[in-house]
């Protein structure tokens, strides 16, 4: 039987329902939700939107928020929208969903553009050092106006949200990954000293330095060094005009592969590579990759930013460094550690998501 006392708004983009967009973070991060108003027998409502605020406000004047007890908003981090809940549900309890630091994660843009090789426009990089005081602004926005900022890392909320909203105000609901992507993951199989490099179907500056991070990696040594220790690299996802192109990546021995879903990569591999500290909020693939039984060799300043409850699956190495590398790789031939980090995980959402809602 539903609980009757409370009723929920799900705020939404509307890539959350597109099957193109099916393994998205940000899809993957408002299944969860999804999933929990489930569980947990939680009347929601989906209200879907194009990541504007017109279309916001648009489909906000389509609904009764007099109905709802509370507002949960995703992607929609905009003044103009919490003074329209405010005047029109005066009584909901508006809960924003952070899947960034904004600031942070925008300056890292910047901090990409200009990195080498830098192929971008002038216009380019002016655009992208512009948006990190348009996103800053919107993110002290959520900050103002917002009853509950739900921050996706601690990491997040401890070095970033609790400098704009008070320490009552923001909390963390870890990322994990529901239950209709844990069924699709493939574990259990026969592992080859194979290391994957995920892209993106739509790759930005921070995709594209990991991957040429990745390269420079690799051009330091050459290729055959892995090849002697038995290691080939597999990458995934579309190539940009910034990445190796095709005679780069034959010279190298790298092969592209795109699949349905990463976990055709994972399934098989020992691990995946992270070789750009850059981006914030909490990298999917990461988790994905773990409950896949996938070893993940990243870098420092990322590790520091993890959960703790994903340290164990993760292998610290320098870029700059093929002695790190080779000895990250070496490391994935000891035993997979046990455990059940994504259960850990959806346990501590749930129990955030039970305090917020009052839900018993």
């Amino acid at each position: 039987m539903a609980n009757s006392s409370l009723r929920i708004l799900h705020v939404v983009p509307k890539s959350f329902l597109s099957d193109q967009h099916r393994y998205l973070g940000s899809t993957k991060d408002i299944a969860g939700r999804v999933q929990y108003f489930q569980d947990r027998d939680l009347r929601s409502d989906l209200l879907a939107h194009d990541k504007t605020v017109e279309t916001v406000l648009s489909v906000l004047g389509s609904a009764d928020l007099s109905a709802y007890t509370h507002v949960l908003i995703e992607k929609a981090s905009y003044g103009a929208v919490f003074r329209h809940l405010r005047r029109e549900a005066p009584s909901a309890k508006i809960i924003f969903r952070a899947h960034n630091a904004e600031t942070l994660h925008r300056v890292d843009y910047v901090r990409a553009s200009l990195t080498p090789p830098r192929t971008r426009s002038v216009a380019e990089v002016v655009q992208n050092i512009t948006n990190v005081a348009w996103y800053g602004a919107r993110d002290l926005s959520v900050a103002w106006h917002a009853d509950h900022v739900l921050s996706i890392s601690q990491w997040d909320t401890e070095h970033y949200w609790r400098y704009l909203a008070s320490k009552t105000r923001t909390t963390t609901a870890p990322f994990f990954l529901p239950r209709g992507y844990v069924r699709k993951t493939q574990t259990g199989l026969r592992k080859k000293q194979l290391g994957i490099v995920i892209g993106s179907s739509q790759p930005g500056p921070l995709i594209e330095d990991g991957v040429n991070r990745f390269f420079g990696l690799l051009r330091k040594t050459e290729a055959e060094l892995y090849e002697n220790a038995g290691w080939r690299f597999v990458i995934s996802g579309a190539r940009t005009k910034r990445m190796p192109n095709a005679a780069d990546f034959k010279a190298l021995r790298v092969q592209r592969r795109n699949v349905e879903t990463p976990y055709e990569l994972f399934g098989p591999a020992r691990a995946t590579l992270i070789a750009s500290d850059f981006g914030y909020g909490f990298k999917t693939k990461i988790l994905e990759a773990i409950v896949c039984e996938a070893f993940v060799i990243c870098t420092a300043g990322l590790y520091r930013r993890l959960p703790e409850e994903l340290l164990p699956y993760c292998i610290r190495f320098d870029p700059r460094s093929p002695e790190t590398f080779l000895d990250a790789l070496n490391q994935t031939e000891n035993d997979f550690p046990p455990g059940t980090p994504n259960d850990f995980l959806q346990a501590s959402a749930y129990k955030e998501m039970d305090r917020l809602l009052g839900v018993p």
